[in-house]
Order: C-alpha cells, then structure tokens, then sequence
C-alpha cells in the first residue's frame, strides 16, 4: 500500500485519514464536531450579542413573555415563586439559580434570541448556490 502525505507531507499515514484525523473522501465528523460547526452558524447569524447576565437574559424572557412569570418558569421547568425570587428587586430574597437552571436559562435565550434575523439570514443562505468571491480578488 501507497503511504499517503498529510498536509505537511510528513505524516507518514498509510490510510485514507490525513495528519489532522479527518477522513479525505468521506469527512466524517463526531458529533461534538458537528456541534461545534452548528454554534459558529448561529453565532454568525447573530448582528447582536445575547445578554451575558443571568438578570438580563431573565428580563429578556419576561419581556418575551408580556412580563408573565408563569409562562418562563414553565418554559424553564421551575415554579413560579422561583423565577419572581430571581428577578426580585430585595437582596435578601433573591437568589442565584443552579447549573441546571442556568443552562436552561442559557437555552431559552438562545432559541429566542433574534429570530427574524435568524430567518432572513437563512433563508438567504438557502438562496445562494454558490461560492461568491468578493470583486477584488484577483484570479488566476
């Protein structure tokens, strides 16, 4: 069998697979990879931030929600009393919430963060066919 080169051509590999793990004819990507190629296209769909505090991305989805503490916390899976103690405005009453409300919290946003954007940037990916080069390139 033929050794193949990798990129550096010293990889000395004598599969299908090149230096970086990636199958040349097939490129077959775990799912974690996938994942993070999928989060790059929401990122790039994004023109705005998501709100990086907990409090901004809770006001976010009651703003979302007409202000209703009921709809959030059963989007979120939590009691109502739950959330009202989380956006509270007194120190002692408030407090932070877990690592599992927190991801959900994180999701919530996520999915309702931007959504016409979302849309119109896809369906304009849908659109185009091709690989565009911007004019001044120069070719050949």
């Amino acid at each position: 069998m033929q050794k193949l080169a990798g990129r550096s051509g010293q990889c000395g590999r004598t599969d299908a697979t090149d230096c970086g793990g990636a199958v040349r004819a097939g490129w077959s990507l775990g799912e974690a990879d996938v994942g993070q190629i999928e989060q790059g296209l929401e990122r790039a769909l994004r023109t705005r931030p998501i709100p990086s505090s907990t409090e901004a991305r809770l006001r976010f989805l009651l703003a979302r929600n007409r202000g209703s503490t009921r709809k959030v916390a059963t989007m979120l899976g939590v009691s109502q009393r739950t959330v009202q103690r989380w956006v509270s405005k007194r120190a002692e009453a408030r407090r932070p919430p877990g690592p599992m409300q927190f991801r959900a919290i994180e999701e919530a946003v996520l999915d309702g963060w931007q959504p016409r954007v979302r849309a119109r940037r896809r369906a304009q990916a849908g659109r185009r066919r091709r690989y565009e080069l911007p004019g001044h390139v120069r070719r050949g």
